[in-house]
């Protein structure tokens, strides 16, 4: 029998959280459930009502519990 020492990153022995991938909606989607129209959304998006992410080719994303909280009118 021996002993090993086994090393690892810290990234790898504390992962950290990232939203799940269903939690990331696209414009349809997000507006969907906000009940608007995802050019009222996108709208809202580019005014900085709502958190929202592009995509290099101009998609917009946004988080789950940011848009529910946008329709809920916490934003």
């Amino acid at each position: 029998e021996h002993l090993a020492l086994e090393f690892a990153c810290n990234l790898c022995l504390h992962p950290q959280q990232q939203e799940p991938l269903a939690a990331i909606l696209d414009a349809a989607e997000a507006a969907a459930i906000a009940g608007i129209a995802d050019s009222d959304l996108k709208a809202a998006a580019d005014s900085g009502a709502i958190r929202h992410r592009r995509t290099p080719s101009g998609v917009y994303l946004f988080e789950r519990t940011d848009v529910i909280a946008f329709a809920e009118g916490l934003v």
